[in-house]
């Protein structure tokens, strides 16, 4: 069975889709987020099990930011466009950062690996191909600007309707992605105006709730900004590097990322 969803929400609840998230997590104590209330389901059951976690994240252009949260798991049933796993593990936040609180969505809808679960527990997606539920161990996101809409979640396949070109598959590294629970992938460099920066032996996590690219000042990110123009400056210890807005259209640089010998060229503006 192959499901589409658009404009994800769940029983009134606004959701963010992580592939690099182990579980699903809603926020019941939050006064500026709908709440989750357990009386409310006759199929909620309270595990009473603590759980925690710190992590860091990036959106928009701010620097990467730790957040945490903690509070207690519990079970209940899960339906995602028709797709349904009974006694899915659900870890409710009691405790959360300041951070979390300007974020639109009431929790985090994981669809990642069992080994990044802080409990243990089995995922919802791998959960629906383990009842069959899904054909294909495969999901797609279709991701478009705010004023264009119609953003797409594709369970147990790929939209190719969304497609102008070949699917294009990039090797994941599967050692590192069963170990860690997140989707790595080697990239062979990433290449400016034709001009390699000898990014060998890297490797990345592509991730959907994070805007940014990410990677360690001295070793990459300095060398990606140098092959693109000697204007753009890391203006903040957080490692934030910014050009002047003025200047945009003084750099015409390609930029192509190479993962797993699958280039993928974006020019700059």
């Amino acid at each position: 069975m192959v499901r589409r969803y658009s404009n994800w929400n769940s029983s009134s609840r606004l959701v963010c889709l992580d592939e690099n998230w182990f579980s699903i997590g809603l926020t019941p104590r939050s006064t500026s987020h709908r709440q989750f209330d357990a009386a409310e389901s006759t199929t909620f059951q309270n595990l009473t099990t603590p759980w925690s976690i710190t992590f860091g994240t990036a959106g928009g252009v701010n620097p990467l930011q730790i957040w945490s949260s903690n509070g207690f798991a519990g079970t209940d049933i899960v339906n995602v466009g028709g797709l349904s796993v009974t006694g899915q593990n659900i870890l409710f936040v009691t405790n959360q950062s300041i951070t979390w609180e300007p974020d639109p969505y009431d929790g985090i809808f994981g669809l990642g690996f069992q080994a990044d679960s802080v409990l243990d527990s089995v995922p919802f997606f791998q959960r629906l191909i383990d009842n069959g539920e899904v054909k294909k161990g495969i999901y797609g996101f279709y991701l478009s600007p705010i004023k264009v809409g119609h953003a797409e979640l594709t369970l147990g396949d790929v939209d190719y309707s969304k497609l102008t070109g070949p699917l294009r598959p990039i090797p994941v590294d599967v050692t590192v992605t069963t170990n860690i629970g997140h989707f790595t992938a080697n990239f062979t460099d990433i290449i400016v105006n034709g001009q390699g920066g000898h990014f060998l032996g890297q490797s990345a996590i592509p991730d959907t709730v994070t805007s940014n690219i990410v990677a360690p000042t001295n070793d990459a990110a300095t060398k990606f900004y140098e092959l693109i123009s000697p204007k753009i400056q890391l203006v903040s210890t957080a490692g934030i590097y910014a050009v002047s807005c003025s200047e945009i259209n003084d750099i015409p640089a390609e930029v192509t990322f190479d993962f797993g010998g699958v280039p993928m060229t974006f020019p700059l503006s």
